[in-house]
């Protein structure tokens, strides 16, 4: 699956010229691309990006309005006119750009960078021979992930209910310690389970695919000359007519997550064992509902300071259906 990720910043009061700010954003993005020069090239075709040192793109825009009128809306969907395109279409953007920004001006002197970043599978860039499971994978795939007709919504949880949160989840019988993720995770996929029972054409299970970085757990020493994720997603299963309970949902978050260890990473990379995981996740969920679980807790991009300050909030815009993404604030 190719297309770009994308990413919003938001830093309060910290514009008091935009030429100025404008420059010193361009500036730092410059020497951010010294050291990761594939992302200043263009993408030539599925096999090479042309380091031509042809670099980002910066657009600038003027919005009328405080960055609190857009902050403090609970739907999501105005987000997007932060970024410097619309919609985060599963293809290449015109031009084969790697990395592309957008500085959101706000009337109160508030800023909101939205970076759009190139992201590739291994598959596009190291094409595997075409095999029928490769292509009933990606068919698969495709039938679960659509984009358009999608209402977003944004949920705030503040500390003192994760807190409340953790402990009503963790009060059973199944798991004894959750993270924020998994406990925020478990009730809105539980809810969301629950809403699937009233669709005429219901499936009778329903699937959590929760990207887990598995780079720390390889062990390769040519990683740390590379750039980009290695992840794999874990896999949670729950039937759609079982009864609801939070702390047996949380606990199959759990359980798949810790799956992801060392043991799997090695088996991954022996082989035939990427091509083996790949049966399994189609088999796993072929005719499922599939929902995709992410989070940015404990992420460092609230370290990124320009020199105003860290993000006020800081966010990707998904507009995937059965997508839920979870992030500080």
């Amino acid at each position: 699956m190719d297309g770009h990720l994308p990413l919003l910043l938001f830093y309060s009061g910290a514009c008091e010229n935009a030429t100025k700010t404008s420059d010193h954003l361009k500036k730092s993005l410059a020497k951010t691309l010294t050291h990761y020069y594939p992302f200043a090239g263009r993408v030539k075709d599925n096999l090479c990006v042309d380091c031509d040192d042809s670099g980002a793109s910066f657009i600038e825009a003027n919005v009328s309005c405080n960055m609190s009128d857009i902050l403090d809306q609970l739907e999501s969907d105005q987000l997007e006119k932060l970024l410097p395109f619309k919609d985060n279409k599963l293809k290449l953007y015109t031009g084969g750009i790697m990395v592309v920004v957008q500085a959101n001006y706000f009337s109160c002197g508030g800023v909101a960078i939205g970076i759009l970043q190139a992201f590739y599978g291994c598959a596009s860039i190291f094409p595997p021979q075409d095999l029928p499971l490769q292509r009933l994978w990606r068919k698969s795939f495709a039938n679960n992930v659509s984009l358009g007709d999608s209402v977003s919504k944004r949920f705030i949880f503040d500390d003192p209910t994760i807190a409340t949160l953790r402990e009503t989840i963790v009060n059973g019988p199944c798991l004894n310690r959750s993270t924020r993720s998994e406990a925020v995770t478990a009730l809105i996929w539980g809810a969301a389970i629950a809403t699937e029972r009233e669709r005429e054409d219901v499936k009778a299970t329903n699937v959590a695919l929760i990207p887990v970085d598995l780079r720390h757990k390889m062990n390769m020493a040519s990683l740390e000359e590379c750039i980009g994720n290695v992840a794999q997603a874990a896999i949670a299963k729950w039937p759609t007519e079982k009864v609801i309970d939070y702390n047996s949902i949380a606990a199959k978050l759990h359980e798949a997550i810790m799956m992801m260890d060392e043991k799997y990473a090695r088996k991954l990379n022996e082989g035939g064992g990427f091509l083996n995981d790949l049966r399994e996740l189609n088999e796993q969920i072929s005719d499922s509902n599939v929902f995709f679980v992410t989070s940015l807790f404990r992420s460092p991009l609230y370290e990124a300071d320009f020199g105003w300050g860290k993000p006020k909030w800081a966010s990707s815009v998904m507009n995937f259906n059965n997508f839920i993404f979870c992030s500080d604030t």
